[in-house]
């Protein structure tokens, strides 16, 4: 696959920051491939659907104030929730943004995450919609889940203790198979959703990890593992095995709490680090002086340093799918890089995309970086940046 031509757009029209961004393919024209719909929330609560390509808004919703929004490619719904109503509207995209249904929540308290999921084997329906609800102390917090295409009401509650430190509409963290977990300041939580069914009583964790300090950010590894990291340290934690072996002492499908105090394997660094995520079994991490590390998790060596110029600034985000890895900073910049094809676990840096417009002293830098396989999508202040790249794909003989 190669780039023959780049296309830049800036979608503007939000009057308040932008704290989440979505993208959404239609997966029913393979024949006439796009960029996916892009859909953000500001944190005025309004929503905004836009065609990157024409960089123009396709729908929007301004009435009450939205607190957080999940979409699904493979069924065309957009989940909205609304703080003034304690609901969760579901919107057809393929049928001119139609309102399908509107979910109950509970009163009073507003869900600041939402996220669809698709799980193999469980039973519960499939996908499935989670809600992260937020509660101080003495109250407790709740993971609500619930099936978008069928009973209004929610099919089963994880429970949470009170929530302290920051929130991130990023909180609810799913592997591809199916382990949710939620950072509680020194505690990660975490449920197998395969395992859960439907019930009125509120389920405890099935596992809970205890770091030895505050956990500021964290990714999944391996499916079964877990990578947290605090001050300047890297912990990856066995959670499946925690969680089979607990699994395997339950009577009558009763599951007991684990809890886990020594991680699998840590990572001592000299950095601290400011963001964190997996590609081909390796760690990606970004650090306030603009560089990019690659980490083994098996023995915790540090196997590659992207410095400047790449980035002269904080790096705020990194994406990474199966071919590509993409990383934005403070500075303006999205640096993009591409696997080596040795099976060396190496990658190469190919170029940089600029802010250009937006870079200016009213935003602080790209916060997020998106990518999908014919776009890039930097995301900073009230504006969204788009690159989209004409893309020619290898020949099969």
């Amino acid at each position: 696959m190669s780039v023959l031509s780049a296309q830049v757009r800036t979608l503007r029209g939000h009057e308040a920051p932008i704290t989440t961004v979505l993208t959404v393919s239609d997966v029913t024209d393979w024949d006439n491939p796009r960029p996916p719909m892009v859909i953000s929330l500001c944190n005025d609560g309004k929503v905004k659907c836009w065609d990157p390509l024409e960089a123009k808004v396709l729908w929007s919703r301004d009435e009450g104030v939205v607190t957080a929004i999940a979409a699904d490619h493979l069924t065309s719904q957009l989940a909205s929730s609304c703080s003034t109503n304690a609901t969760i509207d579901i919107w057809n995209l393929n049928n001119n943004f139609s309102l399908q249904k509107t979910l109950c929540s509970v009163p009073g308290k507003a869900i600041i995450s939402l996220k669809y999921k698709h799980l193999a084997m469980s039973s519960l329906p499939t996908p499935i919609l989670m809600g992260y609800i937020a509660a101080t102390h003495p109250q407790l917090s709740s993971i609500q889940i619930w099936d978008p295409n069928g009973d209004v009401k929610p099919l089963v509650q994880l429970e949470v203790p009170p929530y302290s430190g920051m929130l991130s509409k990023d909180i609810l963290q799913v592997s591809r198979n199916g382990l949710l977990a939620i950072i509680n300041t020194d505690t990660i939580l975490v449920w197998n959703l395969g395992i859960l069914t439907p019930q009125e009583s509120p389920v405890p964790p099935h596992t809970t990890v205890h770091g030895d300090s505050t956990v500021t950010i964290t990714c999944w590894l391996h499916d079964n593992c877990l990578a947290t990291h605090c001050t300047q340290k890297i912990d990856i934690w066995d959670v499946n095995t925690a969680i089979s072996a607990t699994h395997k002492r339950a009577f009558q499908f009763q599951y007991r709490e684990s809890n886990m105090y020594t991680p699998l394997r840590s990572i001592h660094t000299s950095q601290i680090f400011t963001c964190l995520c997996s590609s081909n079994q390796l760690l990606l991490a970004g650090d306030p002086n603009g560089n990019v590390h690659i980490l083994d998790p098996t023995n915790g060596n540090c196997l590659q340093v992207f410095s400047k110029p790449p980035h002269v600034s904080m790096v705020t985000n990194i994406c990474a799918d199966g071919e590509r890895v993409m990383s934005c900073s403070k500075d303006f910049s999205i640096r993009v890089y591409r696997w080596t094809q040795d099976n060396t676990n190496k990658l190469e840096s190919l170029y940089t995309l600029l802010g250009g417009s937006v870079a200016h002293k009213k935003h602080d830098g790209f916060w997020k970086v998106l990518c999908t396989q014919s776009s890039c999508l930097g995301i900073c202040g009230n504006q969204i940046k788009v690159y989209t790249f004409a893309v020619k794909l290898a020949e099969t003989v």
